[in-house]
C-alpha cells in the first residue's frame, strides 16, 4: 500500500499546498524553511496522530496552524466582518483503493477517493463559550488563537474514526537529527534496542537490574552512609532517613542502561556515527517489515563522504521494496538514488522531475561526485568550465561590485564538458536565472547550435569570446591585460605566453585573484556581461 498525494490546508507554512509522491524513492530538496520536515511530520501525523513524540488530540498547539491564517482571523476580530476560527487539515491520499477507507471526506472531486483525513477545528460543543469568549474580550487580548475551542476529528475518507493499529497503511518515521527523545540515559536508543528483544530477554534484563538495585542498598558502604546521624536523623517528625535508588516500573532498567559502541559510551560517539546507529537501529526494528512507509530526515547528518556513500547503498538495498520519503540537502544522495526521484520546493508549491530523460539520470549517477543540489536550490547561477574560469568571474565580480558573488546568492558552478546535462536540469526552473559562461574553441556557430535548445532566446544567456582569436580564458586575458603585465606578474619570460597560461591555468587565475589592484575594464567583456547579466 502506498501514499499518492498529501494535502495540507492550514498547516504550518502552507496555506494550501498538495504534493504526489512516486510509488518507491521520493527525495525532498528545498532551501531552508521550505518546508520539508513539515512534510514528513503532516504524513506521519496523519497516520500515527503523533506529532514530536506526543498525542497530538491531548496536545494540542497552535503552532501547527498557518501564521498568515492565524493573523487575518485575529485581524478580522477586531472589524464587524469576524472570520470564523479557522481550520487545519491533512488529507493523506493511498494509491491502492481500499473499500474501508473511500469516500468523498477530501477536496478532490469526481469519484470516490481512498484515503485519511487529520482535522483540527472549533468544537462544536464549545460554539456557545467561544461566542462568549469573543464578546467578552476585549480587541487587545484577542492576539492568539483559542484553540481551547478546538477538537481533532481523524478519520478515514469514508467518515469513520482512525484506530493507527488497524491501518493497513503503516510507516516509520526517522530523525536522526532530533533530541527530543533523549535523556542523559539514552532512552531513545534503549528503547529501540529494547523493541528488537525477545520478551524473556527483556525480563532476564529487568530482573538482573532491580538485582543490581538490591546489591546497592545492602553493600556496606552504603548501609555505613544510612547509619550516619547527619543522614539518618535529618527527616521530619523523627522519620528516618536513608539513600537509596528508584525502583518503580518493570520498564526502569530501559532509562538506566548505557549503551556502548566498541566498549565507548554512546554520548561520548561522534555525531556522525550516533545519528547512522540512530537509523540501522531504527530500520533493524523487528516490525519494520510491516511498515509499508519509511520517513527519514537528513539521512546525511553528521556522515563523513565515505560513510555517506556506504550508508546510501545499503539504505537503498535495505529498503528496497519500501515506499520511501527522504529529506536532504546532498548532492550525493539525490544523484545516487535517482534525480528523476526529486520533488523541489519551491515557493509553496513544487517541481518534479519524474520525466526526466534516462541519459541524464544515468549520467549523474555514475558520476555523482556533480553538486547538482546547486542548481536546483541556487535563484542565479553561473555555469562555467573549472576553476579558472571561477576564480576570474569571481575577482571579475569582486571588482566590480566590491563583494564576492555568493553574497549576493548568485553560485557559481564547475561543470566541465557536462554544461548540457546541468542545463537540461536548469531548463525546468523557471524562476533561476543562469548564465553560461564557456570557450568556444574557434566554433562558435557549432556552440550555439548545440546549446540552443537549452538557452535563452537569441543565446542572450550564453556569454564566450567573440571570434576565434577569443577561443578560450587566456588569450581573453592576454588581451584584456596585456602581454606585458602578465608576464612580470607570472614571473615568466619565454615568448609563448598563452601556451604557459594553458598549461597552468589555475595557478595564472589565483595569481590574478590575489592581485589587490585590478580594476573592472581590465576583465574580458564576455565576463563582465555574463555577471551583469546574472545581477540584474
Amino acid at each position: 500500500m502506498k501514499i499518492s498525494k498529501l494535502k495540507l490546508f492550514n498547516y504550518k507554512q502552507f496555506k494550501e499546498f498538495s504534493i504526489d509522491f512516486n510509488d518507491d524513492t521520493n527525495l525532498l530538496i528545498g532551501d531552508n524553511e521550505s518546508g520539508k520536515s513539515t512534510i514528513l511530520e503532516a504524513i506521519n501525523l496523519c497516520l500515527t496522530g503523533y506529532y514530536r513524540n506526543q498525542n497530538l488530540k491531548n496536545n494540542l498547539t497552535s503552532e501547527i496552524f498557518n501564521k498568515e491564517t492565524i493573523r487575518e482571523y485575529l485581524e478580522s476580530l477586531k472589524t464587524k466582518n469576524k472570520k470564523e476560527p479557522p481550520t487545519l487539515k491533512i488529507e493523506l491520499y493511498i494509491k491502492d483503493i481500499d473499500a474501508s477507507l473511500s469516500g468523498d471526506l477530501c477536496s478532490e472531486s469526481g469519484s470516490e477517493n481512498c484515503g485519511l483525513s487529520y482535522e483540527v477545528r472549533l468544537n462544536e460543543e464549545f460554539c456557545k463559550m467561544y461566542n462568549e469568549w469573543l464578546k467578552g474580550t476585549p480587541e487587545s487580548q484577542t492576539n492568539s488563537l483559542p484553540i481551547e475551542y478546538y477538537k481533532v476529528e481523524w478519520q478515514n475518507f469514508s467518515r469513520q474514526p482512525i484506530l493507527a493499529q488497524l491501518l493497513p497503511l503503516k510507516c516509520s518515521f526517522i530523525n536522526s537529527t532530533n533530541y527530543i527523545y533523549q535523556n542523559g540515559s539514552e532512552a531513545y536508543i534503549s528503547r529501540n534496542i529494547s523493541n528488537n528483544l525477545e520478551p524473556v530477554d527483556q525480563v532476564a534484563l529487568s530482573q538482573k537490574y532491580r538485582e543490581a538495585l538490591v546489591s546497592f542498598e545492602k553493600d556496606k558502604a552504603i548501609d555505613k552512609i544510612n547509619k550516619k546521624d547527619e543522614i539518618a536523623n535529618s527527616g521530619l517528625g523523627g522519620k528516618r532517613v536513608t539513600i537509596s535508588i528508584h525502583d518503580g516500573s518493570k520498564n526502569d532498567w530501559l532509562s538506566a542502561i548505557v549503551v556502548k559502541l566498541d566498549e565507548m559510551n554512546y554520548p561520548l560517539l561522534g555525531q556522525g556515527i550516533q545519528s547512522m546507529f540512530k537509523i540501522k537501529l531504527a530500520l533493524s526494528h523487528k516490525k519494520i517489515n510491516e511498515k509499508n512507509l519509511i520517513l527519514i530526515e537528513e539521512l546525511e547528518n553528521h556522515l563523513s563522504f565515505i560513510n555517506l556513500q556506504k550508508f546510501v547503498t545499503e539504505i537503498s538495498q535495505m529498503l528496497s521494496d519500501k515506499q520511501l520519503i527522504i529529506t536532504t540537502h546532498n548532492s550525493f544522495i539525490i544523484n545516487n538514488l535517482n534525480l528523476k526521484n526529486v520533488l523541489l520546493l519551491n515557493n509553496n508549491g513544487y517541481i518534479g522531475f519524474s520525466d526526466l530523460d534516462l541519459d541524464t539520470q544515468e549520467y549523474f549517477k555514475k558520476l555523482d561526485g556533480y553538486d547538482t543540489m546547486k542548481v536546483f536550490i541556487s535563484k542565479k547561477i553561473i555555469l562555467c568550465e573549472g576553476p579558472a574560469d571561477e576564480l576570474i568571474i569571481k575577482k571579475a565580480y569582486l571588482v566590480k561590485y566590491t563583494k564576492l558573488p555568493q553574497e549576493d546568492n548568485i553560485q557559481i558552478i564547475c561543470v566541465g564538458s557536462s554544461v548540457k546535462r546541468f542545463l537540461m536540469l536548469a531548463k525546468r526552473l523557471p524562476n533561476t536565472k543562469i548564465a553560461v559562461v564557456l570557450d568556444n574553441d574557434r566554433n562558435l556557430t557549432s556552440l550555439k547550435d548545440d546549446l540552443k535548445e537549452y538557452l535563452k532566446c537569441n543565446h542572450e544567456n550564453l556569454f564566450t569570446g567573440s571570434d576565434d582569436t577569443e577561443w578560450t580564458l587566456e588569450p581573453c586575458l592576454i588581451k584584456s591585460f596585456g602581454e606585458k603585465y602578465l608576464k612580470t606578474l607570472f614571473n615568466y619570460s619565454g615568448d609563448n605566453l598563452e601556451g604557459y597560461m594553458t598549461r597552468n591555468k589555475t595557478d595564472c587565475s589565483l595569481k590574478l585573484f590575489d592581485k589587490p589592484d585590478l580594476k573592472n575594464n581590465q576583465f574580458p567583456k564576455y565576463i563582465i556581461s555574463a555577471i551583469e547579466y546574472v545581477n540584474k
